[in-house]
Order: structure tokens, then sequence, then C-alpha cells
């Protein structure tokens, strides 16, 4: 699998991502909800093992086709990763560790193969992303995926096993909210702040296990996915590291917020990289605004 390359302004979005997955989603200590991270409190995981996805709610394909979320399953496991095409931060980072992990898997142990194994589905969780959007980032992912001198057919067959879905809002939040993935989206800023992770569902479409951050190790995909297979439900997924996309606002520029949520639950070497990363955002966002005409010092003096 040819890895994806990182261009500057999404390695400073993914150190944002990371950073936040260090400190924002720390859970409360005791269980105090008074100290816990306003991030936490819009976006996070309650792992639902054993909870029924609705099998009627209806997406659209990357062809633009109607489908219900039950025609996927019956068959065989299911993998979900929550996230949206257009995002530069974790999604891209969380996609590309799920493709790897099915490379590896294919290739040393020839399991976990899209089509045959498992259902790979990618559900936008933005209401305004379309089937066209869905389409191009298909073949991103199979571009990707596809192995040297792969054989004749090859793409045909790994076409069948991905599912890149786009729906209304609501139709999202059945499956988000039946996975117990809580997430927050400005439909005005058009802004969008999720965690990370992955939902393997049993065939008849029961949550089974999940994996969470942005690193999945292959060994413990196979294992959650041989105990999917028996429709047999796994046991709870590691949280003590989470990650998320973070989307800050282009208009108000707002950063302080995300060093208070950080300060609070963060150690001192958090705290410092998060710094680095906004000093270099704002240096950058002054400096895209002076080339647009736009000094933000004018409008001080203003």
């Amino acid at each position: 699998m040819k890895p994806n390359a990182m261009n500057p302004k999404t390695t400073k979005a993914a150190l944002l991502a990371l950073c936040l997955g260090l400190a924002a989603f720390a859970p409360a200590q005791d269980g105090d909800r008074k100290n816990e991270s306003p991030l936490a409190r819009t976006m996070g995981i309650t792992q639902r093992l054993g909870q029924p996805v609705p099998k009627d709610v209806e997406f659209k394909d990357e062809d633009g086709k109607t489908i219900r979320f039950g025609d996927l399953m019956g068959k065989r496991p299911m993998i979900i990763l929550p996230i949206f095409f257009q995002c530069r931060t974790g999604c891209p980072l969380i996609t590309d560790a799920t493709m790897k992990t099915l490379a590896k898997a294919n290739k040393v142990d020839n399991e976990l193969v899209p089509g045959r194994d498992v259902e790979m589905v990618l559900l936008s969780i933005d209401p305004l992303e379309t089937p066209e959007l869905a389409r191009a980032k298909k073949q991103l992912v199979l571009n990707a995926m596809e192995p040297p001198n792969a054989p004749e057919g090859w793409r045909e067959n790994a076409s069948k096993g991905w599912h890149l879905l786009t729906g209304d809002l609501e139709s999202i939040h059945k499956v988000t909210d039946a996975i117990g993935f809580k997430y927050k989206f400005d439909p005005v800023k058009h802004l969008i702040n999720h965690p990370t992770c992955t939902v393997m569902l049993t065939p008849s479409g029961r949550v089974s296990s999940y994996t969470i951050g942005n690193d999945f190790p292959t060994r413990v995909i196979q294992q959650n996915f041989a105990v999917a297979k028996k429709e047999e439900i796994g046991d709870k997924a590691d949280q003590s590291m989470m990650f998320g996309c973070i989307m800050l606002d282009p208009v108000t520029g707002k950063y302080r917020i995300v060093v208070e949520n950080v300060m609070r639950v963060a150690g001192v070497l958090t705290i410092v990289v998060v710094g680095l990363w906004i000093f270099l955002m704002s240096r950058n966002s002054k400096r895209e605004e002076r080339l647009r005409g736009l000094d933000p010092r004018a409008l001080k003096r203003g």
C-alpha cells in the first residue's frame, strides 16, 4: 500500500489532533464532570457493546444510489469509520492506519479482505457532503490499497467491499447514536469536531468492538474480527488515549479555548507543543491575510 504524503498544513493540523488526543479528551478524575473538558462534553465515544445498529436508515452510496444500511449486513462483519471526506486532520490518519492494517492482514494471513471477509463503511458525518465527494475519496482509497502487480479484476472486486456513504443529519445521527459516537457539527460555520475510532459490527449488525485513537495494531483488528464473525461481543477498548479532529473557526481565529482546555488536563510538554502549533498557525494566518490585502493590524487601528 502506498503511504499518503502530508503537506505542511496537514502536518500542522495532525499535530493539533495529536495534542488534543493527549489532553482534551482526558476523562475527568473520579467521574467529576465539573472538571471535564468542554470538548469532552460535546464529543467522545460511549462504547455500546451489543447495541444493534438500525437497518432501515437510508444513505446515498458513492454512485448516488439510495441504500438501506441493513443492505450491507447479513453476510460478514462490518467495520465503520465515522469520518468526513474533506477532513484534513485525524480522518486521513485513521483511514490510512486502517488501510495499512487491512493490507498487512491480507498479505500475511490472507484475511480481512474487503468484500470477501469484511464490509468497509466510511460513513460521512458531514450532511453537506455529496456522493461525488464520496466517489473521489473511494478512488483515492482504491489507489492506495492496490498492491503492486495486482491481478486482473482486483479493482472491481475490491470496490465491492468499500462503501462510502453520505446522508442527511437525521440519518447520520441514527447510526452515530447507536454506536455511541458523539460529535459536534456547526451547520452555520461548517465546523466539525469529532473523535476518531473504528467500530466492528457482527454480521447481524450488533456492535462487537471498538478501536480508539489513530493507530490500530493488526493483531487487535484480527482478534476483533474473529470475535465479530462468530456473532460474539468483544471486550471494551482502552480509552485512556483518545484522538480527534478539531476545526478552528477561521473567522474568529479562537485558539485560546484550545489552550485553556489543554491546560486544564495536560502536562507541561503537551502545553508547549500546543503553544508551538498555535504560534505557527497564527503566523501563517496573518501572512495569508496580508497576501489577501486584509492586514489584522489595520483592523486593530480602526
